[in-house]
């Protein structure tokens, strides 16, 4: 078995470190993470607390990208937003959904499940309980759209931000662009029908 060398573990040590702090969610802040807000396994979310907090502090609902099949609430491209939002005075959750599996409407499903464990919540970690925004990265881009736009009955969701998230799957360049990249079985999973 081989050890690694002295000269070598401590650079690499070192990096994790540094890396792994420049993430960390803003000082005084709280963090709740892996909680559980539905039966399935990927129905998980991470809550960041701003310090200065009450009643009237919105929640900003963070959905990861990954063409519907792929991707993580903890994600190194999520962090530096999530920062950025908890410093202007925002609640965050970064959520896991469902990977696509032939039913859109289980990734929709799983954001009102979210959405309504974050108002469960909302008392004993002093934020708002009815004012929220979406924001998604590429197919969270596209779920967010799709939840505010057709699935936001109670009016929870006041703001939408999307991140590249297509609009229109049947555009000619999204269809380019999906099958350029290998990426059309995505969609038709995400569907569950099969697309030419």
């Amino acid at each position: 078995m081989k050890t690694l060398n002295s000269s070598i573990l401590l650079p690499v040590l070192c990096c994790v470190l540094l890396f792994g702090c420049l993430h960390l969610p803003p000082k005084g802040s709280e963090a709740f993470y892996n909680r559980s807000y539905g039966a399935h396994q990927r129905n998980k979310l991470d809550v960041y607390l701003p310090q200065e907090r009450d009643t009237n502090t919105t929640t900003v609902v963070i959905l990861h990208g990954g063409a519907w099949v792929a991707g993580d609430k903890g994600g190194a491209e999520l962090k530096d937003i999530r920062n950025l939002f908890i410093e202007a005075g925002y609640a965050v959750a970064s959520m896991n959904y469902r990977y696509a599996c032939g039913d859109h409407t289980k990734q929709m499903e799983d954001v009102g499940n979210a959405l309504s464990f974050i108002r469960t919540n909302a008392q004993d970690w002093r934020i708002n309980r009815s004012r929220f925004a979406l924001l998604g990265l590429s197919a969270g881009g596209h779920l967010s759209l799709l939840y505010a736009h057709a699935y936001n009955t109670d009016g929870l969701v006041k703001t939408v931000i999307s991140n590249v998230g297509p609009t229109d799957l049947t555009d000619t360049l999204f269809r380019q662009y999906a099958s350029n990249y290998n990426l059309w079985w995505t969609v038709e999973q995400l569907l569950g029908i099969t697309l030419s």
